[in-house]
């Protein structure tokens, strides 16, 4: 794919004077901070002749710059020329602007005092972009802005049947793809690799975007990265999963369109009635049959990854206290020695694997509903697919678990928190509950309503 990505152009603005005082203050426009009109000009993507791939900015109407200086900062609002490239933007009040300043598009990727890369995108997300200038002087500023990522465009089509999409999620399988970051010397957004998260999420609202045999064209903005891999999921709107796995973008450099085909089928989640009142799914997430044994997640986390240690959990943080070092939770936590208290003890949905990868109707089972599995259902060892383990029966139906594996439950242990409550079996043993390390990968078993 590298002949398919090409040098982003680059986003030049022309900042231009605006709102004269009366002429008897117009000496002390900087004084008082008259507010300041930027004239933006967007060049676009692959506009360039050496460019396979061409991808538009537009104004749009809601648009918002933000700019900040060493000395003030506000946002700058379109007041005219939205639907194209050239666009007027006013500047939301009257702060003087001054010394070295950055100024972002679209204003929401400054979030307090972070830059933070959207983990839920929609169609015609903004490509983010930025320009820093050592100095300005009064309100007549030239500034190029460039992006600080680039765009992954994804053309899909179904095998053989129309669908809605609800969703579609990409994951990384070597970096993290949203939340707050920095920008390095190159005008390149590097991801936190402690607080950022491994996936994006483009959604395509409740009713879904209509697919079928054509190949319908998405774009999710993507910063640059070693991703080794990528693992893009799309969901329907009735919960259907259709899962793929990309090694085209190894590592995804700045200011490029990347652009990938993809084609595939949708896979029936099934799920059975036991008897216990939730209904269970008859495979693994990221399995493709009953005998499979699917992904491996961190407790909390929503995507496998290649390492699972201290080093790469999401909720982990490093502190000295004294002359040693200790992993502090900063999420789930009852008890203080472990962590920033929060009383929670059930995974939120934003952070539970199943809820995250087939949609809303599913969620990972707590710590008695896996004991009533347990305890109120037949178990039967069999053989699946090639694979050992059991046929757990109940109210007339069956799923079958493979033997030799761990699952989570959504269940933090509150005595040691750690750790979270697990089912399953390490070995030939009879499955049982157990207490496993948060960062440790196990399987996930989902269920529903």
């Amino acid at each position: 794919m590298s002949d398919e990505m090409k040098r982003i152009a680059v986003i030049s603005l022309l900042f231009g004077s605006a709102f004269l005082l009366s002429s008897c203050h117009k000496e002390n426009t900087e004084e008082y901070g008259a507010p300041m009109t930027i004239l933006a000009e967007s060049a676009g993507i692959g506009t360039k002749a050496d460019m396979a791939y061409k991808y538009d900015i537009l104004w749009n109407e809601s648009d918002q710059i933000y700019v900040k200086g060493g000395i003030g900062r506000d946002r700058f609002n379109l007041v005219e020329g939205a639907g194209t490239t050239k666009g007027v933007f006013r500047q939301n009040g009257s702060m003087a602007i001054s010394g070295a300043i950055d100024a972002f598009y679209p204003a929401k990727v400054v979030g307090g005092q972070d830059l933070v890369w959207p983990s839920t995108q929609t169609v015609n997300e903004p490509v983010p972009m930025m320009c820093h200038q050592d100095r300005i002087e009064g309100n007549n500023v030239k500034m190029a802005f460039s992006s600080l990522g680039s765009v992954l465009q994804i053309f899909f089509t179904t095998v053989s049947e129309d669908i809605a999409l609800r969703e579609i999620n990409v994951q990384s399988g070597g970096a993290r793809l949203s939340g707050k970051f920095t920008v390095d010397q190159d005008g390149k957004a590097v991801i936190d690799p402690q607080e950022g998260d491994p996936g994006i999420t483009l959604s395509l609202g409740d009713y879904g975007f209509p697919v079928g045999l054509k190949a319908e064209c998405f774009n999710i903005m993507i910063p640059a990265g070693d991703y080794k891999y990528l693992t893009i999921r799309f969901i329907t709107t009735d919960g259907r999963v259709c899962q793929m796995i990309s090694r085209s973008f190894p590592s995804l450099k700045r200011n490029v369109v990347a652009r990938i085909s993809l084609s595939g089928k949708f896979q029936n989640v099934e799920y059975v009635d036991l008897g216990l009142g939730v209904r269970w799914a008859t495979m693994n997430v990221g399995a493709s049959r009953p005998g499979g044994f699917g992904d491996l997640f961190a407790w909390g986390e929503t995507a496998p990854k290649e390492l699972y240690d201290f080093s790469t959990y999401k909720f982990f943080k490093e502190m000295t206290i004294g002359s040693d070092p200790h992993m502090l939770s900063t999420k789930y936590v009852t008890d203080r020695y472990f962590g920033d208290v929060d009383q929670k003890t059930e995974l939120d949905h934003v952070d539970d694997a199943a809820y995250a990868n087939w949609g809303p109707q599913w969620r990972m089972p707590t710590y008695n509903e896996f004991d009533d599995l347990k305890n109120r259902c037949t178990w039967t060892k069999t053989t699946v697919d090639g694979m050992q383990g059991y046929k757990i029966s109940g109210n007339g139906n069956s799923i079958f678990l493979p033997s030799g594996a761990m699952y989570w439950s959504s269940s933090l242990n509150w005595s040691d928190n750690d750790q979270a409550y697990a089912f399953g079996s390490s070995g030939s043993d009879d499955m049982k509950h157990s207490s496993c390390s948060r960062q440790r990968g196990l399987l996930v078993r989902p269920v529903r309503r």
